[in-house]
This record gives structure tokens, C-alpha cells and sequence, in this order.
């Protein structure tokens, strides 16, 4: 009957009457299956198949954020070469003294582990499932948040399964599975700052004042997990602050001081672990020891608005001849042919060949540019035009950065997936439910294909897999 009244029109009147609608505890289900589907896969996923708690590579680079704990109860900043790649890896070296530059939030949560358990380092894919659940949280909570927001109800079920498709075949799932410091380090910063977003939409659905301050919080957590991520969810929050302020002055005089202040926090740890405002890339050891890129970064900067275009072209659209014409990774390199215009930069570093997001996950881009539509003609909440904006700052950061490679697509996951709830919550209440059940069942089984494709194939090629993986009978031996 479900199956007749779907494919002759007959089930859209009775969703958008909403004869059949969904309560607290059918959200509640269906939020916890879709939780625990994500998590399990991710769980699976990162471990290799084992489901362990254990780092999955024995290298330095899984077990950096234990290490900085560890420095941190000493009460300074200095961490063994060893989990940084050596001298000539990840470290910084100011003043002659390896420091990383990566967050201080993801040690900070493991600093009752190191004091309490010998060994503890061997348990950092503990926090890197941690880490995927706040990510899991804060997105089922924005769309139900967002949701409620727009159209006063919840998405009814086929929606929901989208929704819950761009959560578990996400590139934040695939990309962050290898569990080193730069995965942690984005899945931190990326689940962070979807769960600052969602405490401000709660915000402007219930004025309550208490989700300002949870905002608040996750921002600066954020912050010192990943930049990148942080700056965005600070600017978002002070800027919800300004300009959506119903309270008194004085209370929001309180607020804007303090997400300033928690902005300034991160000049004041630059401060005290480098001795600079702003750390650069010219005392990395992989540039130091590379005459080339040192010149390259001295003469660009670590950032640099020219690199915008170039690289978000590269990031959004399928590989347009690129290529390295030199590879000493000296300045006027590279140039891109796209759609027949030659574009020259002289200030990328070096690029990997990586499938683009619209390529390999299809749902997110698809439903993100129908949620950028909705928001043009629909949707015009200036709340809303300040996370879109909020959440673009950090797609424009990312692409000014020197260098580029496939892990930072989960950086700009949150724009894509905040207007793909958008996009979903416009496809709901636009389109005949007909037509959006065969178009979303599509998009996920071609997603769903193209993920566990990709991840195979990832777990084939990656040298430093587990014993435990190696062992089971999908393992491809030959490859590494």
C-alpha cells in the first residue's frame, strides 16, 4: 500500500498534512539508529575491520596529542622529534626546540588519561571515535534545530535518510579514518564547528541565553583544535552576537567580550610556545631543510589571497590538466587549464591528485547547491546569510594556505553541509515526494558505491596498515 500510494503521489498529502508525522521518540529512534550506523561504520572503518581501541599504526604521528599532554604536565611545549616526523617533519623550531603546531584540545582531554593509565598512548583511536561523535551529534542536532527553524516541523523520513547518507559516507568519515594528528586535528575542528552551529541555531529557536554560552565554549575548543576551523566558528559567534542581539547591552557587550577573549587566547599560547603572535611555516623543518620551499613561503607567505581562485577551482571541480612543471616546489610551478583558460600561480606549493568533492561525494555537492537556491529565494533570514558567510570564511582560508591536499576536503565540509540541510529541507516541501524519493535513493546508492570503493582502495595503498588488518580475508597483501 506504502509502496502504491508513494509512486501514484498519493503519500505527499498525507507528509505535508502531516497525517503521518513523527514524535519525540520516533526522532529519538530514528537519530539513534542513524548515530549508531555512522559511528559503527566509521568505528569499523578506522580500525581496519577489528573494531580495537588501539592506534592503528605504530608511528609517532598517532600518538602526537599524548605526547603533547604529556609536555603540558611538565608544564611546557617542547615534544620528541619522534612524533612529529623529526627535525625535518612537523616541527616548528623556534629557539631550537621541536613544537608542534597543532591544537592544545585534543591533549587537554587526555590529560586525566596520561595521569592515570600507563601506556596510554596506544589509545588514541579512543578519542579520534570521541572526536566522530561530536561530529555525529552536532550535525543531527543542526538539521533538527534548522529544521524546526524554517518550517516549524521535523524532515519527515526520506529527507532524513539523505541527511543521514551526507553523515556516513561523508568526507569527514573517509578522510579521517587513517587516525594521525592531522586527521584528529581536522575531525576536532570540523566537528567542533558544526556543534557551535547548531548551539546558535538553538539559539535563535528558543532565545534561551544558555546556548550563546555552549556556542561559546565549542568555538574555543574548536579554536584550539584546528584554525582553520576555530576562526570561522569565532567569527560566527561574535557576529550572531552583534547583529541578532535581543538583550540588554550589557549582556551582549559580556558575550562579544567573551568570544573576543577567547579569540585572544590563541595569540596568547602562540605567545607562550613560540614566542610570536602568529607561527610560520619558514621554521617547518620540511622547509628548512628544502631551499626551494623556504624561498616559496618567503616570498608568498603562509597565506595568500592570490591562491583563492586556483585552489578552490582544484578543491570543487574535477582535475583540469594540472600539473607540475618543476618539481623543486619553486615559485611559478604550476597552471591550471580551465575550460580552456591557462591560469598561472606563482605561489602554490605542491598539490596532490585527489578526486574532487563533487566527484566523490555527490549527495553534498548536489544537495548544497540546492540549498544556496533555497537560501536566495526562500530562506532569506539574515541568520542564516551570517553561518553561510561564517562558514565560507573558512573554505577562503583553507584556500589561501600553501599547499593542498585530500585530507583538507573535510575542511570545507561544514559550508557544503550546512547548505545541503538547507537543500534538504527545501526538497521536502518543494518537490513531489515521488520525485525526491528516486532521486535521493540514486544519489545515495551511487554514493554509498563510490565510498566504500574509495576506502578499499585507501586501506589497499596505505604502507603502515595494522597486522590485525593484513589478516583478514579482504586484505589485498600485494599492494602494500
Amino acid at each position: 500500500m506504502v509502496a502504491r500510494n508513494l509512486f501514484k503521489g498519493n503519500l505527499k498529502l498525507r507528509v505535508f498534512n502531516q497525517t503521518v508525522g513523527f514524535t519525540n521518540r520516533d526522532f529519538l529512534n530514528r537519530n539513534t539508529v542513524t548515530f549508531a550506523f555512522s559511528f559503527l561504520l566509521f568505528w569499523y572503518l578506522q580500525s581496519y575491520g577489528t573494531f580495537s581501541l588501539r592506534n592503528q599504526s605504530d608511528t609517532g604521528r598517532s600518538q602526537y596529542f599524548f605526547a603533547q599532554a604529556e609536555s603540558m604536565l611538565r608544564l611546557e611545549w617542547s615534544v620528541d622529534p619522534r612524533f612529529l616526523e623529526g627535525w625535518n617533519g612537523e616541527c616548528l623550531q623556534y629557539g631550537g626546540v621541536c613544537t608542534g603546531y597543532y591544537g592544545i584540545f585534543p591533549s587537554l582531554i587526555r590529560l586525566p588519561v596520561a595521569i592515570l593509565f600507563d601506556g596510554s598512548h596506544q589509545l588514541g583511536s579512543l578519542f579520534l571515535l570521541i572526536a566522530y561523535a561530536v561530529f555525529l551529534f552536532g550535525s543531527l542536532f543542526l538539521l533538527k534545530n534548522l529544521s524546526l527553524l524554517l518550517v516549524k516541523q521535523e524532515l519527515s523520513l526520506i529527507p532524513f535518510l539523505g541527511f543521514a547518507s551526507c553523515m556516513a559516507f561523508s568526507p569527514v568519515t573517509f578522510l579521517a579514518i587513517r587516525g594521525y594528528m592531522y586527521e584528529e586535528a581536522i575531525l576536532w575542528g570540523v566537528g567542533l564547528l558544526i556543534l557551535t552551529v547548531s548551539f546558535l541555531i538553538k539559539f535563535k529557536l528558543t532565545e534561551s541565553a544558555s546556548w550563546i554560552w555552549l556556542a561559546i565554549f565549542s568555538a574555543t575548543a574548536c579554536l584550539h583544535s584546528r584554525v582553520v576551523e576555530g576562526v570561522s566558528a569565532i567569527v560566527i559567534v561574535a557576529s550572531v552576537i552583534v547583529f541578532e542581539n535581543k538583550d540588554s547591552l550589557s549582556k551582549a557587550l559580556l558575550r562579544f567580550g567573551s568570544v573576543s577573549f577567547s579569540g585572544m587566547t590563541l595569540i596568547l599560547l602562540n605567545l607562550s610556545k613560540f614566542g610570536v603572535i602568529s607561527p610560520s611555516m619558514k621554521f617547518h623543518g620540511g622547509y628548512l631543510s628544502n631551499p626551494d620551499r623556504l624561498d616559496l613561503v618567503q616570498q608568498c607567505g603562509d597565506m595568500n589571497f592570490n591562491r583563492i581562485p586556483h585552489q578552490l577551482i582544484l578543491y570543487l571541480f574535477p582535475k583540469f590538466d594540472y600539473w607540475n612543471l618543476n618539481p623543486t616546489y619553486s615559485p611559478g610551478d604550476y597552471k591550471l587549464n580551465f575550460f580552456g583558460i591557462q591560469i598561472y600561480n606563482s605561489c602554490i606549493e605542491s598539490t596532490e591528485y585527489f578526486s574532487p568533492i563533487n566527484k566523490v561525494f555527490p549527495l553534498v555537492f548536489l544537495l548544497s547547491i540546492m540549498g544556496f537556491f533555497a537560501l536566495l529565494i526562500n530562506f532569506r533570514q539574515k541568520f542564516l546569510w551570517i553561518i553561510t558567510l561564517g562558514l565560507g570564511l573558512n573554505m577562503l582560508i583553507l584556500c589561501s594556505a600553501i599547499g593542498m591536499t585530500q585530507r583538507y576536503l573535510a575542511d570545507l565540509f561544514p559550508f557544503f553541509f550546512f547548505l545541503a540541510a538547507l537543500g534538504l529541507i527545501h526538497l521536502q516541501f518543494n518537490l513531489k515526494l515521488s520525485i525526491s524519493f528516486i532521486l535521493v535513493a540514486f544519489i545515495i546508492l551511487f554514493q554509498a558505491t563510490v565510498f566504500y570503493g574509495s576506502t578499499v582502495g585507501f586501506w589497499n595503498l596505505w604502507p603502515d596498515r595494522p597486522q590485525q588488518y593484513l589478516e583478514l580475508p579482504f586484505a589485498n597483501d600485494k599492494s602494500s
